[in-house]
């Protein structure tokens, strides 16, 4: 019960920052084009939330006495990040009609489901 606490908190916090972090990223990127500020957005949304994701995860792995461990589940959720990235691109080509948050809900749940994944924490060898 407590693992999907942190999983849930792990999501919560991720999205929160990566809104947070795009608002102060378009209030500070007046001067850019529109096409510039829209792709600078999104690499600091991405961020944010990976950020975000990455800081929970730390605390839980801190709980668990499984720090040893933190550096494989940060690799594997920069990989599942980019998988589901992916994912998101190739469902938008099938549907272009997808709302736009999900261009960061999207690589956000990879994120989360690759810093939480069975092998992440505990069967991956040295």
């Amino acid at each position: 019960m407590n693992n999907r606490i942190y999983i849930i908190l792990e999501f919560i916090v991720g999205l929160v920052f990566s809104l947070i972090g795009l608002f102060i990223f378009s209030e500070m990127a007046k001067s850019f084009s529109l096409s510039t500020s829209i792709l600078y957005g999104y690499i600091v949304a991405f961020i944010s939330g990976f950020l975000g994701v990455i800081l929970v995860g730390y605390f839980h792995f801190k709980k668990t006495k499984k720090l040893n461990y933190f550096g494989k589940a940060i690799g594997l959720c920069f990989i599942w990040f980019f998988l589901f990235a992916g994912l998101y691109l190739i469902t938008l080509a099938l549907i272009p009609q997808l709302p736009g948050i999900l261009s960061i809900i999207f690589p956000l749940a990879g994120a989360v489901f690759g810093f939480n994944s069975e092998k992440s924490a505990s069967s991956i060898p040295n």
